[in-house]
């Protein structure tokens, strides 16, 4: 779906996963990592587990419904995923919640994330420009 939603916008991306560290790589060579998450009701968030900022020029995370019928992006430079939580203490490993209802939200720093997610929601205007 990223991949499909890239070529749209009028990138030329390749799909690298596996070894490569990253998921696709745009035509400048910058990463795009991907991350997709459907509704987890005993969390009641959608979770979004592993991010490793070091590895990724852009995060896109994929909101998706059990379905699969409604499909959300939320798009991270390398920076602003700086932002997300960490997982635990001792991992250099993030993890995005986004919740429906912020007031369940008990971590400071996930409630800060949740509340500004607008300015990430469909944000692919943070990719580099197209040639």
């Amino acid at each position: 779906m990223v991949m499909e939603e890239l070529i749209q916008r009028g990138h030329t991306p390749t799909f690298k996963a596996g070894q490569h560290g990253v998921d696709i790589i745009l035509s400048d060579g910058r990463g795009v990592e991907v991350k997709s998450a459907i509704f987890n009701d005993g969390k009641s968030a959608w979770l979004f587990d592993g991010i490793k900022q070091e590895k990724f020029d852009y995060l896109v995370c994929v909101k998706l419904a059990d379905d699969y019928s409604e499909v959300e992006y939320f798009v991270f430079t390398s920076e602003e995923a700086g932002q997300i939580p960490y997982r635990t203490a001792n991992s250099n490993e993030r993890r995005l919640k986004v919740y429906d209802d912020i007031s369940r939200i008990r971590s400071d720093g996930m409630r800060d994330i949740n509340e500004k997610l607008e300015e990430f929601h469909e944000a692919w205007q943070k990719l580099p420009p197209t040639e």
